[in-house]
Order: C-alpha cells, then sequence, then structure tokens
C-alpha cells in the first residue's frame, strides 16, 4: 500500500512537473514569436535608420568645416585686438609714469597759486580770515 501511494504522488508530481514545462513552452513560444515579428520590424527599418544616420553625420561634418573656417577667419581681428590691448595697456602705463609727476606738480602749483591769490585778494581788500 505503502508504494501505491508513493507511485500516485510521483505521478501527481509528475503531473505538475508536466503541467509547468507545458505552460512554460508557451509562454517561451509567444515570446519568441513576439521577437520575431520585431526583429522583422526592425529589419524593415534599419535601411532607413541607417540613411538618415549617414545624412546627419554629413551634416555635422559640414558644420564643423563651417565652424573650424569662421574660426580661422575670426583669428586675425582677435590677433589684432589682442595687440591693441596691449599697446593700450603700455601707452597707459607711459603716460601714468610720465604725465603722473607732471599733473602731480601742476595740481600743487594750481593749489598754491590759489592759496597766495585768496591771500593777496585779503591784502589788498583789507579782510581778514575770522571776518566773515
Amino acid at each position: 500500500m505503502s508504494s501505491n501511494i508513493a507511485i500516485w504522488v510521483l505521478v501527481v508530481i509528475a503531473g505538475a512537473v508536466a503541467v509547468f514545462l507545458i505552460r512554460l513552452l508557451h509562454q517561451l513560444t509567444r515570446v519568441a514569436s513576439e521577437s520575431e515579428t520585431t526583429l522583422r520590424s526592425l529589419n524593415k527599418q534599419l535601411p532607413k535608420l541607417i540613411n538618415d544616420a549617414e545624412r546627419v553625420l554629413t551634416k555635422a561634418d559640414m558644420a564643423v568645416d563651417r565652424v573650424n573656417l569662421a574660426m580661422d577667419e575670426m583669428e586675425g581681428p582677435i590677433q589684432l585686438f589682442k595687440g591693441l590691448t596691449h599697446l593700450f595697456s603700455i601707452s597707459k602705463r607711459f603716460l601714468s609714469r610720465r604725465l603722473g609727476r607732471g599733473l602731480m606738480a601742476f595740481s600743487a602749483g594750481f593749489k598754491a597759486s590759489k592759496v597766495i591769490a585768496k591771500s593777496l585778494k585779503q591784502h589788498f581788500t583789507g579782510q581778514r580770515k575770522d571776518s566773515p
């Protein structure tokens, strides 16, 4: 009797495994057919995608060539501007050294002449510092 029960248990387990394997094979068959449909669709669209990619790459190459040409054309004006700013910097330093001393002397002389003129005015008009 126990051998009969063991055989029935094995039959039930084998049946459950068989049902599981049948369902698994059915799902795998469905996945395979869907994959085949997807791959066929991609295969049909692949030449168009390759042509589009080639067109994009060609346009990108042309854009890079135009940018390089524009950069080459701008190199001269950029160098000229760089030279002008350097010349301006040198001129500014030169003028500040040379004219700086002269302007300070002129400013001091102007202030001194202003003080002298004020004191002469006070002397000749008779005004004192303490009177308004």
